[in-house]
């Protein structure tokens, strides 16, 4: 009984530790992030980029502590998104932020019926891998034709990002399955690649989310 104690007493220090470490690097991120994009001038891309960079920070922090209210953060950062993916070109991308939005503005009802007395929500391991597979499939090649006759830039990583990223938005905000994690990594890794050259401040937001990943899939599925 005393290992057992020792036992749970450790898992709980090791998640503790983990997630003060990936809020500690996420902070350092935006940072740095912001302060070497600032270019001595407060121009509304700068500003925009900014807030879509910690309205997002904090409400990724949140939804990975499983609080019923990260969708209201989520919200403010999709609505940005919306012009700065716009406006460079990224169309896939800013498409995505209206869908994000709209499942973000829904988490605040569906994980408010499924939450505990600690206001966290209630998750599940249930997925269907070959569904979840389809999905990806069926999104990517839909949203990389409607990324090519808007004229978007970078189609093929683009639909690839926004076909992850469709099928892991509906997985965590609407079923609340933990598998939802390994697509959000996906999506992260090659949102780090689309704007690496274009847009650093997105790209430093998309490398915090893929910290984010990693611990969100370890609170989701531990006690």
């Amino acid at each position: 009984m005393l290992k057992n104690i020792f036992k749970d007493t450790n898992k709980v220090l090791n998640k503790r530790n983990l997630n003060w470490l990936v809020n500690f690097l996420m902070i350092i991120i935006g940072i740095r992030s912001t302060i070497l994009n600032y270019t001595g001038e407060f121009t509304v891309m700068y500003v925009t980029s900014i807030l879509v960079l910690w309205a997002g920070t904090l409400g990724t922090i949140m939804t990975a502590y499983k609080h019923r209210f990260a969708g209201a953060p989520n919200l403010v950062q999709n609505f940005f998104n919306i012009y700065v993916s716009g406006t460079n070109g990224i169309v896939g991308d800013a498409v995505m932020a209206s869908f994000y939005a709209f499942f973000e503005g829904r988490s605040l009802w569906t994980w408010g019926k499924n939450t505990d007395e600690n206001n966290k929500v209630k998750t599940t391991d249930k997925v269907n891998w070959i569904s979840v597979v389809f999905q990806v499939f069926i999104a990517t090649v839909g949203l990389g034709i409607l990324s090519y006759i808007l004229g978007g830039q970078k189609i093929i990583l683009d639909s690839i990002n926004n076909g992850t990223a469709v099928v892991a938005q509906v997985m965590s905000k609407e079923r609340r399955q933990n598998a939802s994690w390994f697509l959000w990594g996906i999506t992260n890794v090659i949102g780090i690649a689309i704007f690496l050259e274009i847009n650093p401040i997105q790209a430093a937001m998309y490398t915090a989310f893929l910290l984010n990943t990693i611990r969100g899939y370890v609170n989701w599925t531990t006690e």
